[in-house]
């Protein structure tokens, strides 16, 4: 099989996110998947507006996935400040 092909068969996997960091840790985690990841657009900001951090997450990644037409991930860590 040769290398042409061979990219013929790897999906592309948005993650929900501007940070290269975080991508750096996605591709970390799926290494020894068939994913291509990417950036999501610049241009694409989500309204974080889920009562938890995984609502957040599947915002992210199910606008994202919509708006690329393309399979997105999403993880959302946040920062609980105490008023």
């Amino acid at each position: 099989m040769n290398s042409k092909s061979n990219n013929q068969n790897s999906k592309t996997l948005v993650v929900a996110t501007g940070n290269p960091g975080k991508l750096q840790e996605m591709q970390a985690y799926l290494a020894n998947l068939d994913w291509e990841l990417t950036l999501k657009p610049d241009q694409l900001e989500i309204e974080e507006t889920g009562n938890t951090f995984a609502a957040n997450a599947c915002l992210k990644a199910s606008q994202i996935a919509q708006a690329t037409e393309n399979w997105a991930i999403a993880d959302d860590s946040g920062v609980e400040v105490a008023v």
